[in-house]
């Protein structure tokens, strides 16, 4: 990493961040966001607030938008799945395949589904749970 003095002027840097939890009608503290504070040269900002949901809506979006498409994944698990701030991206696309064709030897990674004969849209529907737990933490 280059050293402050040879960043440029508008880099920006993430100098501190918190959580911010509500309290729900039920008296339960819920987590809603976090607060980002970046340095950007000699000034410090707020960033932007993060999406603790968005992620976990980015890959059920993929997912419908490949099944629109009459594809499906066949292997989402969190290794298939890169987060950077609030979105996901699907990667991996090694088993995907067109909906209703054979899937010979390609199939879910263990633990994260099960193995069909052909490719279904419920392979995917049936991690998407999965996923959301895990991402949510």
């Amino acid at each position: 990493m280059p050293s402050a003095a040879t960043q440029p002027e508008d880099a920006m840097e993430v100098v501190a961040s918190e959580e911010v939890w509500e309290e729900t009608e039920n008296d339960e503290l819920v987590f809603d966001h976090i607060r980002v504070i970046v340095r950007q040269g000699s000034r410090y900002l707020f960033a932007r607030q993060k999406d603790r949901y968005a992620p976990a809506q980015g890959v059920r979006d993929g997912v419908a938008h490949l099944h629109l498409l009459g594809l499906v994944h066949n292997d989402l698990n969190p290794s298939n799945i890169m987060v950077e701030d609030d979105a996901a991206i699907i990667i991996d696309f090694d088993s995907c395949r067109q909906r209703g064709e054979p899937m010979g030897v390609k199939g879910p990674t263990a633990g994260w589904g099960t193995y069909t004969e052909y490719a279904t849209p419920e392979s995917d529907i049936s991690n998407l749970d999965q996923i959301e737990r895990y991402l949510l933490g």
